[in-house]
């Protein structure tokens, strides 16, 4: 039951990780996109 429950706390930090790493990855997309336009207008 603890090795379940150990497991699933885990999988929550993974999943959170992953949002945060997205997130920053969007942004950084985002940035690049509104250089990108600024330099063609």
């Amino acid at each position: 039951m603890l090795y379940f429950r150990s497991y699933f706390l885990y999988n929550l930090f993974w999943r959170s990780q992953v949002n945060l790493y997205v997130v920053f990855i969007f942004q950084d997309l985002r940035k690049i996109m509104k250089k990108r336009t600024a330099k063609d207008a």
